[in-house]
């Protein structure tokens, strides 16, 4: 399936999501809890499938990734940056499988945690919390262009609803074996949980300046780790060097306005949104998590980062959703909808072109 085909399908998936899920959410009676589940996997199923049906060329590591299965290459010893969750993936798909179905497994795990996230803190109105975090851009990244990423990113989401420990250490483990940077979200938001939503804003804003005068540069960072011997790391910076030429680095104003804007709205526009706990640890989390994006502007593949991010925006919208008054929800929908529809498709294509 070429890359036009592609696009044209997965926007028309989105909106067909979007529309059914906006549906179910606005009946509350005549539909049973068990009727919206199918409805949510059969959402992940045809997009898994579509995921997996894919040319080569949709994607900007989906040729990577194919040398990357057809290489019998093997482990001994992980380490803990060694990302291994994606090889164990790929040797049980080799069993019995190709490469086809290794994009397609791999988005039905994005896909699941996604939906595992919604059903989990979503009450009655889960299915609204998993259509704003299945259509939003990000969905798309994860499940095309960043894969272990992706992996890393839904078992983030599942370990941040747990509440007992021996899950939360199971989860974030798969999370940090998935991609080893999935220990930054992880990190902030158990330290956030005691961290006041006003000190957050300040750190946002030191980080901002920081990143502004380029006090943290690549060379700093891998002296860093160099120092203290954690020898995957360094090599890891080390290569960011080679790929500078190559990608917009320096102060992103694109991205701080981005971030910023949602800072602004979840904080001014929701503060009676506070009193709520978890409304209040997300948003810490969100402000946190763009803090550390902000300070990566100067390295390639800062939006990498940006993703932790970016993945709380459908969550806190949702949160803000069912906690404003009910003659506003629908305005909030609304303006997330056409927003988000309207970003998707332009992300999209300017991904084609």
């Amino acid at each position: 399936m070429d890359i036009e085909i592609f696009v044209f399908l997965y926007l028309f998936i989105m909106i067909i999501t979007v529309i059914i899920g906006l549906y179910f959410y606005y009946q509350k009676v005549g539909f049973s809890e068990g009727i919206k589940f199918i409805y949510a996997l059969l959402i992940v199923f045809v997009v898994a499938c579509l995921c997996g049906l894919r040319d080569l060329d949709v994607g900007t590591d989906t040729l990577n990734y194919y040398g990357y299965f057809l290489s019998n290459k093997e482990y001994g010893v992980f380490g803990l940056f060694d990302e291994p969750l994606i090889y164990f993936v790929k040797w049980f798909v080799k069993l019995f499988a190709g490469f086809h179905f290794f994009m397609f497994a791999i988005s039905c795990i994005v896909g699941l945690s996604f939906l595992f996230f919604s059903k989990k803190i979503g009450e009655s109105g889960w299915v609204l919390l998993f259509v704003l975090t299945f259509s939003f851009f990000l969905s798309f990244d994860l499940q095309v262009n960043v894969l272990k990423q992706g992996i890393a990113t839904g078992f983030v989401l599942i370990c941040l609803v747990q509440s007992k420990k021996t899950y939360i250490g199971i989860f974030g483990l798969l999370a940090i074996l998935s991609h080893a940077s999935a220990i930054i979200p992880i990190s902030i938001y158990f330290l956030g949980r005691y961290i006041d939503k006003d000190v957050s804003l300040v750190i946002y804003f030191i980080s901002a300046i920081v990143s502004f005068f380029g006090f943290i540069t690549i060379g700093l960072i891998e002296d860093f780790f160099s120092g203290i011997k954690i020898e995957r790391v360094w090599q890891i910076v080390s290569t960011y060097k080679y790929y500078v030429g190559n990608y917009r680095v320096g102060f992103r104003w694109d991205f701080f306005l981005f971030n910023s804007l949602f800072v602004l709205l979840f904080y001014v526009k929701q503060k009676k949104a506070f009193q709520n706990k978890r409304y209040k640890d997300f948003f810490v989390l969100y402000v946190l998590t763009s803090s550390v994006f902000i300070l990566m502007f100067n390295f390639p593949y800062s939006d990498r980062y940006g993703a932790y991010s970016w993945i709380m925006i459908p969550v806190l919208f949702y949160l803000s959703i069912m906690q404003s008054h009910l003659r506003y929800r629908d305005v909030w929908i609304l303006v997330w909808m056409i927003i988000n529809l309207f970003y998707l498709y332009y992300h999209i294509y300017g991904y084609v072109v």
